[in-house]
């Protein structure tokens, strides 16, 4: 025994391979070298164990199928450790496509590693440095004790070691190996390294007998479902179908009809779990299916790739072909009428019980549309009391199925103030004169007298006179109002989806009776629901008539009031400057 550096190891092992290898510093927080050791370098089994080390270290970076092979032995834990015997190992045949073969052709890992030698390195009997060394050393194993499972054989190639002879635990500070890029170092084997290590040593299992499990009973195979049924449903497609006998469970499997694959759909467990909906369809399009039942052995407690290719299945059903629901036909012949207080809502729809109806609305307060109700699919009125009164709320419908919405639908309302149920009366409450009250009435002829006219349009939009004449008298020339509380027309909506659409035109004309009467051309206001340029009832002033004035009276002008519209407003005549003030009310 001397105590020697590591880089004298590697001259010795020079004379004995005829190579050479020189030492450089790495950059590797675990590995160490120029450590001070004592080993004894002309050991056979450490020289073999650092030949076999080389060895390995250059099948790990020449050799991806000799990595994928080592990690795969060793993940199968035979012996309890992340282990593998030299000789179990060596035996086992792989597809190599390394410079040491030069053609992609089936060798064993014995062989390989035997190509990886230095030339130099000698044997006894056989002619094979590795055949040799399992049969010296028939404990000899490759493990890779830490980090196994992390090692990303296919990128990673990991530092490989031999625990000398002399190792103690506990005692011997380093192992020497070799790094990634083949240079000498010394790794720590006290602390343990953050990444996977390959190490050769000697077995510490050989000989221990391993508990047996206990086996597994056969699994038998289940019967074929049958009678396999697909029909439509409201969100998809149902599937139903019969057990066939004892089983764990369903494997249910699908494809679009034109395609040529089948994929799993849904795992179902227990035998009698025989109905699954499939709602992860596309509206019209077509779909087939089949079900297998399977058994699987008890306490089975693989991950679920393994697990499911676990199972004993049976033979497949029947197949069945079905097309997925289409998306709803949208509402038509929506129509919004003042009903009462309330507003109701009409429409007409293909009643299809597998699709509802969703009622929203919008007014100037909302930010954006908000649900009112879900109906089923046969309802085609709804009923709302309105929120607001005298603005416009825009309706929107639309059917909507487990796969989604149709178009939408869209009317509009402007609830009225008066129940539409019964009548509803008109006051003139007062009339007030802002102006110069000499320029419609001179001081010889008194206080001011006025007429007032109120007309509507029939249904043929043709002028209808509701009242004519009504005379108000101003109490004198001083008085800037006159409280009049005159009931001048009971507006009754006998037709809400039409009259409460209908416009009130008002013309006051400060008269004197002792003129004769003369002609004079007025428009007519006349309200329109325009659902084309944007929501909107229009106040169209186009319509004319004649109408007879005493001759001398002044004309102070028309003012307009719609039925939807607060009865409590004022009247604005501008000629002079007149304002009426309207109430519901005798008050």
């Amino acid at each position: 025994m001397r105590k020697l550096f590591f880089f004298l190891m590697s001259l010795i092992v020079v004379s004995l391979v005829a190579c050479s290898r020189e030492e450089s510093v790495i950059n590797n927080p675990n590995l160490l070298k120029n450590q001070s050791v004592e080993y004894d370098l002309n050991s056979d089994r450490n020289v073999r164990s650092d030949a076999l080390a080389f060895a390995v270290h250059q099948a790990l970076r020449q050799s991806p199928e000799f990595s994928v092979a080592l990690k795969k032995e060793v993940l199968k834990r035979v012996s309890g450790d992340y282990e593998v015997l030299l000789s179990n190992f060596s035996a086992m045949s792989i597809t190599d496509s390394s410079p040491v073969t030069r053609m992609e052709d089936d060798i064993t890992v014995g062989e390989l590693l035997d190509g990886y030698l230095v030339s130099g390195v000698q044997t006894k009997s056989s002619g094979s440095f590795i055949a040799d060394l399992q049969n010296q050393y028939p404990n000899m194993q490759i493990s890779v004790p830490v980090h196994a499972e992390d090692w990303d054989e296919e990128n990673y190639i990991p530092t490989v070691v031999f625990v000398p002879e002399e190792f103690s635990d506990g005692e011997t500070l380093y192992v020497p190996g070799y790094n990634a890029e083949g240079e000498s170092v010394l790794l720590d084997a006290i602390n343990e390294p953050s990444e996977p290590v390959v190490v050769i040593g000697m077995s510490e299992r050989v000989g221990i007998i391993m508990p047996e499990l206990p086996q597994q009973p056969e699994v038998p195979t289940p019967s074929a479902p049958t009678s396999l049924v697909a029909t439509q449903s409201a969100a998809g497609i149902m599937l139903t179908w019969q057990s066939s006998g004892s089983c764990t469970g369903y494997r249910v499997y699908r494809k679009v009809t034109s395609d040529s694959n089948y994929s799993e759909l849904k795992i179902l467990m227990g035998q009698q779990n025989t109905i699954l909906e499939d709602r992860n369809v596309l509206a019209s399009e077509t779909y087939s299916y089949y079900v297998k039942a399977f058994n699987i052995p008890n306490d089975n407690l693989l991950d679920r790739e393994e697990w499911a290719s676990s199972f004993v299945y049976s033979l497949p059903s029947n197949t069945v072909v079905c097309q997925a629901p289409s998306l709803p036909s949208p509402i038509t012949s929506l129509e919004t009428y003042a009903q009462g207080t309330n507003v109701e809502l009409r429409w007409s729809c293909d009643q299809n019980q597998n699709a509802q109806t969703e009622i929203y609305s919008y007014f100037s307060n909302n930010t954006s549309f908000t649900l009112l109700n879900t109906l089923g699919g046969n309802l085609t009125n709804y009923i709302d009391t309105p929120p607001v009164r005298g603005q416009r709320i825009i309706y929107k419908l639309n059917r909507v199925n487990g796969l989604g919405q149709s178009s939408p639908v869209y009317d509009f309302i402007y609830p009225p103030y008066r129940n539409t149920a019964s009548g509803s009366y008109v006051y003139v409450s007062s009339i007030k004169c802002n102006g110069d009250i000499s320029e419609i009435e001179s001081w010889v002829n008194g206080s001011p007298e006025f007429y007032l006219k109120i007309v509507t349009t029939d249904e043929q939009e043709n002028p209808i006179v509701l009242q004519d004449k009504i005379a108000f008298s101003m109490d004198s020339r001083d008085a800037v109002a006159t409280q009049f509380n005159r009931n001048v027309h009971n507006w009754w909506c006998f037709d809400p989806s039409k009259d409460w659409y209908s416009t009130l035109t008002f013309m006051l004309v400060e008269y004197d009776t002792y003129k004769s009467e003369f002609s004079a051309e007025a428009t007519v206001g006349i309200s329109r629901k325009d659902t084309i340029l944007g929501f909107n009832v229009n106040l169209d002033l186009s319509m004319t008539a004649s109408f007879s004035w005493e001759n001398g009276d002044i004309y102070c002008g028309q003012a307009y009031l719609r039925y939807f519209e607060d009865p409590n407003t004022v009247l604005y005549f501008p000629n002079y400057d007149i304002q009426v003030q309207l109430s519901d009310n005798s008050n």
